[in-house]
């Protein structure tokens, strides 16, 4: 034991001579000789070096703040590498060295870096492991931050290597630095003389590095290079060669000499070195000089690689091609490859899941591509864009999900096609790398239990299998129960213990579906629940009310302890500081234009004055070198003004304008006027102009291209106390900062009849015209700005926010595709608006959340508002509002598509707290895979909430398809405390657990006065009114008359409840019988009328009348033989679908006399002539002659009975229908069209080729009787049409022509957005004519057809063939 303490002690005093007095021992590890136990030696410390006898291993600090790169090729120089830290007290010498420095906000750098084959992981430079860490608290946390550093406590941080930062330079052994040599007992100063060179030991490890010797008086040893003094030659400055000394006395025996410069020093690995991947080339990088860092050899391109498919899988990158359907694939990301693609073909149409599972921690991505708009450019880009950003997206995706698969892995169900090829793409959330498994097969959306026989666990039977609609899999088995068997309960809910009730559990059996109530009495009774009642909002001048607290089960009330509770709020006029009251309102400063005033404290709720402000006097020129030093303006310019209005002729003229905005002057725009390209703004004037206590009327011009260096700007940093009207703003360009077209802040002013236009192009940024609309009018304005968006941001047409402003007549017709960015049609938040008669046509895409009119609002008013856009691949969809508090919406309905989205969707608002949704309508298609609704998704109670004040939905409709992989309803999916009052389901429901005409799922509700006409369909709990209902929930006057699925685990056509609901007078099975016309508005000969019939249950059916079209006879030209004529009569609608002759009477008019005929025999010119009554009003006529006979016999029509019609067909139930009456009976109507050379008769006549005859036939009975000498004709086919053409108009409109065929009676023209003309819409023109225009199209590639035809037995239409498809796409 004795020896190692004199070596440990030998060894630390070599090392405190060597390293001065600064040295500082720690106790570290070592084994004893004696006894084999682990004791401590320790690490000691110099200045600037430090070592550890334990390892062996030294450490130099170097004081000097470099970069990562810099620090790490700096350390490799010197043959060592930054500290690589393995245990605590290895970790102690950086904290060592950072308290030396004595600066507490320093840091420095360790060689551990992120392992680039994985990223999520890190590595010690010198390969060892990482055994050690001392993570600070919640790091490491960013990917892209990709090196460490040591905290002055010691704990470690990953960050940007581009950070400057001191570092340690660790040495695998001793590097014995000459100037820390310890050297005992030397005597020698001269070869001459002799003596002892002295024992030398290394002052760092304290090895031993000469023993000395003696040297006898003599000659010197051979020269040596003295290494003090030599300099090494660079590319920059000279060298010099050293002294040569005597090794043994250290006598300079030569002088050196300075050496020349010489040529750049390769650095042994390159810069820029990237690999070369399937998708992106690579580069051999550029080697720098390693003295001056100047390139000295530049790098080289190396081509990306090919796929090449082993089993389906790129060997080179991994990408998945033809993926088997069902089959699990393994892939990974990595630095290299970022994005991985799994490819894939549909065999056929239906919906699909692909699904990822993480087998690491990081944060995926998924998208979804058409093989159309999917190419390896996509992930070049992409890749590219991570270079500078480490959250991407990327675009054209058909759909998005982030954490919809299993751990936290993306997930993605879509309606896909037959025979097309799908591509999925997985990436990083922001910059993380991992590793996933994926496959794709069915998504099984659309489930049923079949062969279920079992009623109750008593009667026993099959439990049925549940399997899926679309491919038919058995999802998962039943069980056969046998008879008298138990229940095998699930627990449903629990309600707990209150004041007055035990504990409740409600379970239910997984076979029967028996539901079982069980009391808990042993936890005995609860504690009051309280809840917020009787509040009353404060009014102008009556005080309101806090709340109390009450309880729910025993109505006591009882607010101590709340100090809240119980309080009065003083009305709104008392409280001058209150958030309702406006201080300072109109305020503005004296200028030399107009007098100041100090501004009226008004009320919002009542824009009453509460204190009037008063006037400052107008300040007078001060002229200063004929400028006035009050307003900045020469006497040239005051002169020039007109009634104290500014003339804008010229880009020159805005700019001047622009600085007078403070002035108090109007301003008249009187020319279009575009900014240049680049504009500089070198004097601010952009940066600063404000539009203050001023009018400025735009004369409907406008400005365009407002930037600064070439990024869109705003025109106006604010507007105050100002109107500004018909202005038009034009503005292009990409940004990578927010972007308000007209301005930032709005407030007290006047906005009418403005309008955006242009596209942009943002990232992370929020666009929209104005950032905040404050105590504002907004009116007539409309943006029709196209917006695409990368991420995490705001979007809106006309502002992001807006508070106590009344915004009317306001429309957005631009489209926005924004990945996860919070979306608007026209406001994204508002709070004490009023909103009223605004429409929203742009479509939005792959928003997080968005809504066609305002997304969030607050103790406001939406009236009489419209979305007619349609909303897709978004998180959370709506057609007017995602969530309203205390807010009322009104009389507003939707018309766009709320389809594919990720989460949830409705037609009218999302989340309701305190609210009303009063009369309005969903007509769209809603689609989400957790939770869609017609009207309303759910509502939000909290302890915000007042118990007794409940949600009204009330007078609502939808006639829309609503669509869910769980939960749908026609009305609102879920909710609580709600009252639902006189809505209606007419469009049909598709949910997968919990489905209901009206709700899918609701508890402490009351639904009354409300019907269901849709199909319901689910595969459990399923319910004509009410999918699943709890506790406290009454039914009254619900009536079900649509069909609710069988083929579920429980389905009633009222609701599948608990037995605690109460049901009264409603019908699960209802059959409208209309008794009673409550309004009719008939059709005129170019107006659809009106129809409205109401049922004993209170629906009110409403049925269109399509209007007359077009009056077809049977022949116009006739022989006179003395017999009575009169042509067969048809009159069919817009729709095409013959009219019934209860609904008009035919007569004859002679056109010569201009009087009714009694009947028609003698030779001349007539017309038919119909009058309309009842349903229709109005009079068509159609002419017809009459000819001497003939030689030949003659052809006529000669009546026998009444005239020939035709009926439309019969309609039954509640849907709109475009013929009006109800007939029974099969009828017929022959055509005896002879006009033209179609007609082949059984004289002498020949045909042209187009009609065949036929032996005429008399018909008796409720037939149609026709005789005469002309027989029956059947038509063939028109021919194909020819000369096709498309041309686009504009935006929405495209003209088609054709080429006339002789002899039709009208044309046909369908379009679709695909080739296969699936879904496609058509067209018809009852007329001979050549050409038609498409309306109300969107930003689409169409692809158009037409055909003709002509009318033939019983007026149907007999067609042609389609002719070759003519395809063209419209801009966005």
């Amino acid at each position: 034991m004795r020896k190692i303490w004199k070596q440990l002690i030998s060894i630390s005093m070599s090392l405190i001579m060597a390293l001065g007095s600064n040295v500082v021992m720690t106790q570290t590890a070592y084994a004893d000789e004696e006894t084999g136990t682990e004791t401590k030696q320790e690490i000691v410390y110099g200045d600037e070096v430090a070592y550890d006898p334990n390892t062996g291993h030294s450490y130099e600090f170097v004081n000097s703040s470099v970069n990562y790169s810099t620090a790490k090729k700096e350390a490799k120089n010197k043959g060592g590498y930054l500290i690589c830290i393995s245990s605590k007290e290895e970790n102690n010498i950086v904290v060592h060295y950072l308290e030396k420095l004595n600066q507490g906000d320093t840091r420095m750098w360790i060689g551990l870096e992120r392992n680039q084959n994985d990223i999520s992981k890190f590595k010690w430079i010198d390969g060892s492991e990482l055994t050690y860490t001392n993570w600070e608290k919640g790091e490491p946390s960013t990917l892209s931050e990709t090196r460490v550093e040591v905290y002055f406590e010691g704990t470690w941080n990953d960050c940007y290597g581009s950070l400057d930062r001191p570092y340690i330079i660790e040495y695998d052994k001793c590097s014995h630095p000459e100037e820390k040599e310890i050297v005992e007992n030397r005597t020698i100063t001269d070869c001459s003389i002799g003596g002892f060179t002295g024992k030398v030991t290394c002052g760092v490890c304290g090895e031993i590095l000469d023993e000395g010797i003696m040297v006898e008086p003599g000659n010197h040893a051979e020269a040596v290079i003295d290494k003090k003094t030599f300099i090494e030659a660079t590319c920059k400055s000279k060298g010099f060669s050293g002294n040569k000394i005597c090794p043994l006395c250290k006598k300079v025996l030569e002088e050196g000499k300075e050496t020349d410069i010489v040529d750049h020093k390769k650095e042994d690995e390159p810069e820029n070195y990237t690999e070369n991947t399937c998708y992106v080339d690579g580069y051999t990088g550029d080697y720098n000089c390693k003295w001056c860092g100047e390139k000295v050899q530049e790098g080289s391109i190396i081509a990306k690689k090919s796929h090449e498919y082993k089993d389906d899988v790129c060997v080179n990158c991994g990408r998945v091609n033809n993926a088997v359907y069902g089959k699990e694939y393994s892939m990974k990301t990595t630095a290299q490859n970022p994005f991985q693609v799994f490819q894939f073909k549909v065999d056929e149409d239906g919906y699909y899941a692909i699904t990822c599972s993480n087998k690491t921690d990081w944060d995926s991505y998924g998208y979804l591509f058409e093989e159309e708009s999917f190419n390896d450019e996509i992930i070049r880009n992409g890749i590219k864009k991570l270079e500078n950003n480490n959250r991407v997206r990327l675009e054209g995706c058909k759909k998005k999900n982030d954490d919809g698969g299993q751990e936290s892995a993306p997930k993605i169900i879509g309606n896909l096609k037959k025979n097309h090829t799908y591509y999925f793409v997985v990436g990083p959330f922001s910059d993380e790398y991992g590793e996933y498994t994926i496959s794709w097969e069915c998504a099984h959306s659309r489930k049923k239990f079949v062969n279920r026989t079992i009623k109750s666990c008593e009667e026993g039977g099959y439990t049925g299998d549940l399997q899926c609609k679309d491919c038919g899999k058995t999802i998962s088995e039943g069980q056969q129960i046998e008879p008298q068997s138990d229940h095998s309960y699930s627990e449903r809910y629990t309600i707990g213990k209150t004041c007055t009730n035990y504990e409740k559990i409600v379970s239910e059996c997984e076979y029967c579906g028996y539901v079982h109530k069980e009391i808990n009495e042993k936890k005995g009774l609860g504690e009051h629940v309280f809840v917020k009642v009787n509040h009353k909002e404060p009014t102008c001048t009556e005080e309101g009310y806090s709340y109390d607290l009450k309880c729910s089960e025993c109505g006591e009330i009882n607010n101590d302890g709340n100090q809240e509770a119980g309080q009065t709020i003083p009305s709104i006029h008392s409280n001058l500081s209150g958030s309702n009251i406006i201080k300072y309102y109109n305020e503005s400063n004296a200028t030399c234009f107009k007098a100041g005033y100090t501004g009226d404290t008004i009320c919002l709720i009542c824009n009453e004055v509460l204190e009037k402000g008063s006037e400052s006097p107008q300040l007078e020129h001060n002229y200063v070198d004929d400028k006035c030093t009050n307003c900045g303006l020469t006497k040239n310019q005051i002169q020039e003004l007109k009634d104290n209005c500014f003339e804008i002729n010229s880009f020159e003229d805005l700019l001047m304008y622009l600085q007078m905005g403070s002035l108090g002057i109007n301003g008249k725009l009187n020319a279009d006027i575009k900014f240049p390209d680049n504009y500089k703004d070198d004097d601010n004037i952009l940066n600063g102009a404000s539009l203050l206590n001023s009018k400025l009327d735009g004369n409907n011009h406008t400005i365009s291209n407002v930037n600064i260096e070439g990024i869109p700007c705003r025109l106006y940093d604010s507007i105050g106390n100002s109107t500004l009207k018909n202005l038009k703003i034009e503005v292009q360009g990409e940004c990578e900062q927010s972007i308000y077209y007209l301005t930032e802040y709005a407030y007290y002013s006047t906005i009418e009849n403005c309008t955006f236009e242009g596209n942009v192009k943002a990232s992370r940024s929020d666009v929209a015209a104005i950032q905040t609309i404050d105590t504002c009018t907004i009116s007539k304005c409309i943006n029709n700005v196209d917006c695409v968006n990368f991420g995490d941001a705001y979007v809106a047409g006309l502002a992001i926010k807006a508070n106590n402003s009344n915004i009317t007549d306001c429309e957005n017709n631009g489209d926005f595709s924004v990945n996860d960015s919070y979306i608007a049609g026209l406001v994204h938040t508002a709070s004490n608006c009023h909103i009223e008669n605004c429409i929203n046509t742009g479509n939005i895409t792959d928003a997080y959340e968005a809504a066609g009119i305002v997304a969030s609002i607050n103790n406001s008013e939406i009236k009489n508002c419209t979305n007619k856009g349609d909303i897709t691949n978004a998180e959370g969809a709506v057609g007017i509002c995602v969530s309203a508090n205390n807010t009322k919406v009104e009389e507003c309905s939707n018309y766009g598509n709320i389809i594919d989205n990720e989460y949830v969707a409705s037609g009218i608002v999302g989340i309701i707290l305190q609210a009303q949704i009063i009369n309005c309508t969903n007509y769209g298609k809603i689609k989400a895979n957790n939770c869609a609704a017609g009207i309303c998704y759910s509502n939000s109670r909290d302890d915000e909430g007042y118990y007794d004040q409940k949600e009204i939905i009330q007078g609502c409709t939808n006639n829309g398809e609503i669509t869910s992989t769980d939960l749908a309803a026609g009305i609102v999916s879920i909710i609580y405390n709600c009252n639902i009052d006189n809505c209606t389901n007419s469009g049909d429901v598709q949910a997968g657990s919990l489905g209901g005409g009206i709700l899918a799922v609701t508890a402490n509700s009351s639904i009354s006065n409300c019907i269901n006409n849709g199909s319901v369909d689910g595969y459990e709990y399923v319910g004509g009114i009410c999918g699943s209902s709890d506790d406290d929930v009454t039914f009254e006057k619900v009536y079900n008359s649509g069909k609710v699925t069988e083929e579920a685990f429980k389905s009633k056509g009222i609701t599948n409840g608990t037995g605690n609901e109460v049901i009264k007078d409603s019908e699960e099975n209802h059959e409208h019988k209309y008794s009673e016309v409550v309004e009719m508005t008939p059709s005129t000969l170019t107006e659809n009328g009106v129809i409205k019939e109401k049922c004993s249950c209170g629906y009110i059916n409403k049925r269109t009348i399509s209007h007359p079209n077009e009056l077809i006879i049977s022949n116009d030209k006739f022989e006179a033989t003395g017999e009575k004529i009169a042509p067969t009569v048809t009159v069919v609608d817009v729709e095409n679908n013959p009219i019934d002759q209860k609904y008009y009477t035919v007569t004859y008019r002679d056109k010569a006399t201009g009087k009714t005929v009694d009947e028609v025999k003698a030779v001349g010119t007539y017309e038919v002539v119909i009058t309309f009554s009842d349903l229709y009003e109005g009079e068509m006529t159609k002419e017809f002659t009459v000819v001497e006979k003939t030689t030949e016999p003659a052809t006529s029509d000669v009546t026998t009975g009444n005239n020939e019609t035709s009926t439309p067909d019969s309609t039954t139930g509640d849907q709109e229908v475009s013929t009006p009456d109800l007939t029974t009976g099969d009828q017929e109507v022959s055509t005896n069209d002879t006009t033209g050379d179609d007609v082949e008769t059984s004289t002498s006549e020949t045909t042209a080729g187009d009609v065949e005859t036929t032996t005429p036939k008399t018909t008796t009975g409720d037939k149609v009787t026709t005789t005469g000498n002309k027989p029956t004709t059947k038509v063939k086919k028109p021919g194909k049409v020819k000369k096709v053409s498309v041309k686009k108009l504009s935006r929405k409109k495209i003209s088609v022509k054709w080429k006339k065929i002789k002899g039709v009676k009208g044309y046909q023209v369908r379009y679709a957005t695909n080739k296969k003309m699936k879904k496609a819409k058509i067209k018809t023109i009852a007329k001979n004519k050549a050409s038609f225009t498409l309306k109300k199209l969107k930003g689409k590639k169409y692809f158009i057809q037409v055909r003709a035809y002509k009318i033939g037995k019983s007026n149907k239409k007999v067609k042609g063939k389609w002719s070759s498809v003519k395809k063209v796409k419209m801009k966005k």
